[in-house]
């Protein structure tokens, strides 16, 4: 099945034409606040970070990312935040800059790729707090 995929400029995007089921939408941004990317199913909002870091913010201390998606997306469903990492990363990911409000509104996933990026990734420490 192939999957509509959407490329956006901004939040304005979206006034004239919704966006539409499964369709996978990414940010002509290279460094979006939040997020890489999203795909809204008939019952769920899928968000998608990726990084090879086994730390990441999940936004900016503004919430810049989660009031851009609440512009864009549906909130009558429930939304599931994926951060997508390589194998080499692992499944120990450190998520920074969760607000209450990220909490309240998406369920968080670590998405391990199953192959290797044939690069070293350098260890990083959790400085949020």
């Amino acid at each position: 099945m192939k999957r509509p995929w959407r490329t956006y400029l901004s939040v304005s995007d979206f006034d004239a034409r919704p966006v539409g089921v499964t369709e996978y939408c990414v940010p002509a941004q290279p460094n979006n606040p939040g997020f890489d990317s999203f795909v809204v199913t008939p019952d769920s909002v899928h968000i998608f970070q990726m990084t090879v870091s086994g730390t990441h913010a999940v936004d900016t201390k503004g919430q810049k990312g989660l009031q851009l998606l609440k512009k864009m997306v549906p909130l009558d469903r429930p939304w599931h935040y994926f951060i997508v990492v390589p194998q080499t990363t692992g499944t120990s990911v450190t998520l920074t800059s969760v607000h209450q409000d990220w909490v309240a509104r998406a369920s968080f996933y670590v998405m391990v790729l199953g192959f290797d990026l044939g690069f070293a990734v350098e260890e990083s420490t959790d400085i949020s707090e």
